[in-house]
C-alpha cells in the first residue's frame, strides 16, 4: 500500500542520498551536493506549509521510502503552487507516481484550497511528461533552452498545469 507522509528525522539519510545523486539533478535546478546538516536543519525547522510555502511528502510503500513529492512556491492568495515528484528508478512504471498525483490533487484541493498546480518538466524527461499529461495536466507553455545539462546541451522545459 502506498502512503504519502510527512518527513521525519529518520528520513535524513534517504533524503540526503536523493538530493546528492547527480542523476537526479538533470530533472530539477540542483547542481551541487547538499550538506546533511543543511537537511537536518530544514527538518528541525518544522514544515509549516503556510509559513514555508512548501511541503515535502515522503512516498512510502509497505514502510519503505520510494521517493518524494514536493509542493513549492505555494501562493495562498492566488491559490496556486508548483509540484515535483521523484520516484527512485527501480520503482518507476508501477503506478506509484500516478497514485501520488491523484492523492496530491485531492489533498491540495480539499484540504488547503489550492486550485491550480503547475509542473516544470524538462522536455527530455518523456516519462514525466507522460505522467503529468496522463493525470490531466495541460501544456500551457514552453521555456526554450531553459535548463542546461552541460556546456553544450540545453533543454526546453514544459509548463504543465492542472486546474482543480
Amino acid at each position: 500500500m502506498i502512503e504519502l507522509r510527512a518527513v521525519e528525522a529518520a528520513d535524513i539519510d534517504y533524503i540526503h542520498a536523493l538530493e546528492n545523486n547527480p542523476e537526479n539533478w538533470s530533472f530539477g535546478d540542483t547542481n551541487q551536493p547538499i550538506a546533511k546538516q543543511t537537511l537536518v536543519n530544514w527538518i528541525d525547522q518544522g514544515n509549516d506549509i503556510y509559513e514555508s510555502r512548501r511541503l515535502r511528502l515522503m512516498v512510502c510503500e509497505d514502510g519503505a521510502c520510494k521517493g518524494c513529492v514536493d509542493l513549492y512556491n505555494l501562493d495562498f492568495y492566488h491559490l496556486r503552487g508548483y509540484v515535483a515528484i521523484l520516484i527512485e528508478p527501480e520503482h518507476r512504471g508501477k503506478g506509484i507516481a500516478s497514485y501520488c498525483l491523484q492523492w496530491l490533487t485531492s489533498y491540495v484541493s480539499n484540504t488547503i484550497g489550492i486550485n491550480k498546480l503547475l509542473a516544470e518538466v524538462p522536455c527530455h524527461n518523456e516519462a514525466s511528461v507522460a505522467l503529468f499529461k496522463g493525470a490531466g495536466y495541460e501544456q500551457v507553455g514552453t521555456l526554450p533552452q531553459w535548463q542546461r545539462q552541460n556546456a553544450d546541451t540545453w533543454h526546453d522545459v514544459l509548463l504543465l498545469q492542472k486546474s482543480l
